[in-house]
């Protein structure tokens, strides 16, 4: 028993996280296979326990970080993001106007614009204008005047707006210049973090449940690492 004990040194790694010892991984090891026929010498023996732990090493550390992995078996949906910016403008902007120019209205000296009041009236004719306003009574239809309003006028009245410009001297003129700096210095860090985890919807919650489960049973390590012994130390023979 103590032999056998001192073979699984080479898979102490692997136990130590099953909560596996050496002797209790010996002592199941010799009751599933104490009728096993094993055709190497006790020389032999521990060279054949080095060998399996060697050539499945990979594969025994895969097994080990799935078992103790911790995650939700309902959540078939991860995702972590992580954003760092760093900006360091350190930036000077500048903006110079320039505003120079001039305007001018040019007018005409001595100008006279007339306005008739009733175009093409000649002298002393006579024009009105009537303005009325007509109502239904309640028992009709029938339009009535109600009040209307006539203005009568004899000749026309003009209307004249005359001014005199000096197109020399009539001008505006604008000038000046204005300028504007804004200047960004020191550091600025940003920081995104975003989580987003769930059930996407393609398989019930129920039906990862049976897979964990079903996992769980496949993923007996310390069973896998004594088929793998078997399977190079002893005999395959079945009767």
């Amino acid at each position: 028993m103590d032999q056998a004990t001192n073979y699984f040194l080479y898979f102490k790694t692997y136990l130590d996280q099953i909560g596996f010892t050496q002797e209790i991984a010996a002592n199941a090891f010799l009751q599933d296979y104490y009728s096993g026929l094993c055709p190497y010498t006790d020389t032999e023996i521990p060279l054949v326990f080095q060998r399996v732990a060697l050539e499945n090493q990979r594969k025994y550390e895969k097994m080990c970080y799935i078992y103790s992995a911790e995650y939700d078996p309902l959540v078939n949906y991860d995702r972590h993001e992580e954003e760092h910016e760093t900006r360091t403008p350190d930036l000077t902007t500048s903006r110079t106007e320039e505003t120079a120019g001039e305007d001018s209205r040019l007018t005409q000296r001595n100008q006279t614009e007339t306005r008739r009041d009733k175009p093409g009236a000649p002298e002393g004719s006579t024009w009105s204008e009537t303005t009325t306003h007509s109502v239904a009574p309640f028992d009709s239809e029938t339009l009535r005047t109600s009040d209307e309003d006539v203005r009568t006028e004899i000749g026309w009245r003009d209307v004249e707006t005359s001014y005199s410009g000096d197109p020399d001297s009539d001008v505006t003129t604008r000038s000046g210049s204005g300028s504007s700096e804004t200047t960004e210095t020191g550091t600025e860090d940003r920081d995104r973090e975003l989580d987003v985890s769930g059930n996407i919807g393609t398989v019930t919650a129920q039906d990862m449940a049976n897979q964990e489960i079903d996992l769980a049973g496949r993923l007996n390590i310390f069973r896998i690492i004594e088929q793998d012994i078997a399977a190079k130390l002893l005999l395959q023979v079945w009767n």
